[in-house]
């Protein structure tokens, strides 16, 4: 009764219905408008946005140097549909033994010296001939030659040396690395297990010890996947990239040359691997197997007085990887001391004609004439 009695006490004024809509109508809303014009806006469209204006301010863009190569041989360039290599980026050669790889980094010097790009050999394969470059056209004192960096790690050390001396001006020339091989190149974690294995090996040899338990356990391509990984996709990779930049007063490239393994697929045929190539593969602009997946190369065989003369290994040449504008192209090459050539009949008849002579004078210069004796 109490509560009941002061509900009846309290001084209730009631509100109209237009009064209720003025009281919580939105700011700047008029309370006499139609129902449907009093729903909240919550964003309001600003009519004179424009998307150039907003980009400007947003963003800045990174501005480089008009595309630029280190020009190959005409056989390159009608394989690929390139003049060359790009510059300022990472490539890869690889492919089975013994199927000419060499040839595209002799042929990529010899191009590079004409244009007045410096070449900068990283030999870690042990397998090298300045006689066989001299004859591609190198000129030996216009090179820099490395063949004593034992690791990955090593080769990486010393690219990011030179370019750091690009950059400061201190080596004032265009470059290209021209790395032969990374396959055979272990990182520093896998040489060190080698070598501690060793160790336990010999101690086991003095000891009478049974060895054939042993296990190297070295994790070889594991770790050396992840030093490619850390060393060139995500340090290496962006150094030479910026050298396309406009500001960067040079450019630098790196082609690696690199030998593949064959992995077999139970449902088709099988394929060939490039070693530490998922781990590489993002960096590169240009893949390009050389050889086939199976099988030797074809050779190609002429008689020179009376002798058989193998001139050349004819080899497929397929693009796995174009970055520059994703076209694949393939075809074969003839592999020669002198670099690459269509493998046509116009091509081939020509380099023997070029080319015949050479092949008894380039043994000649083996024996010493004033040596031999009678038998």
């Amino acid at each position: 009764k109490m509560a009941k009695k002061k509900i009846e006490e309290t001084d209730i004024t009631p509100m109209s219905k237009e009064d209720l809509e003025a009281k919580f109508a939105l700011e700047g809303t008029d309370a006499t408008e139609d129902k449907k014009s009093k729903k909240p806006t919550l964003f309001k469209e600003k009519k004179d946005w424009d998307i150039d204006k907003y980009r400007k301010s947003k963003i800045t863009p990174a501005v480089y140097k008009p595309m630029s190569f280190i020009n190959m041989s005409p056989a390159f360039q009608e394989i690929t549909g390139f003049p060359g290599f790009p510059e300022g980026y990472i490539h890869m050669i690889y492919g089975a033994s013994d199927v000419g790889k060499t040839t595209a980094i002799l042929e990529c010097a010899y191009y590079a010296q004409q244009k007045g790009i410096l070449p900068i050999f990283i030999i870690t394969e042990k397998k090298w001939s300045w006689e066989r470059a001299e004859k591609m056209g190198i000129i030996q004192s216009d090179c820099l030659f490395e063949d004593n960096l034992p690791t990955i790690e090593a080769v990486c050390d010393k690219i990011a040396s030179y370019l750091e001396d690009q950059k400061n001006q201190d080596l004032p020339k265009d470059i290209v690395f021209l790395w032969d091989s990374l396959a055979s190149t272990p990182s520093r974690v896998e040489m060190e297990a080698t070598d501690e294995h060793e160790k336990i090996v010999q101690k086991a040899l003095l000891n009478g010890d049974d060895i054939s338990e042993l296990k190297k356990g070295s994790g070889g391509m594991m770790n050396a996947n992840r030093v490619v990984r850390e060393r060139i996709n995500r340090n290496l990779q962006h150094k030479i990239t910026a050298t396309r930049n406009d500001g960067y007063p040079f450019n630098a490239t790196l082609i690696i040359l690199n030998h593949g393994y064959i992995s077999p697929n139970p449902t088709g045929p099988a394929s060939l691997v490039p070693y530490c190539g998922a781990a590489l593969k993002y960096s590169l602009a240009f893949q390009i197997r050389q050889g086939k997946v199976n099988g030797n190369p074809k050779k190609h065989i002429a008689t020179k007085d009376g002798v058989d003369v193998t001139w050349g290994l004819e080899v497929p040449f397929m693009f796995e990887k174009n970055h520059i504008n994703g076209i694949s192209r393939q075809g074969n090459v003839i592999v020669t001391p002198q670099g690459y050539i269509l493998a046509t009949k116009e091509s081939i008849d020509q380099y023997k004609k070029d080319h015949r002579n050479e092949w008894s004078t380039d043994f000649e210069q083996y024996f010493n004439e004033e040596e031999e004796t009678e038998l």
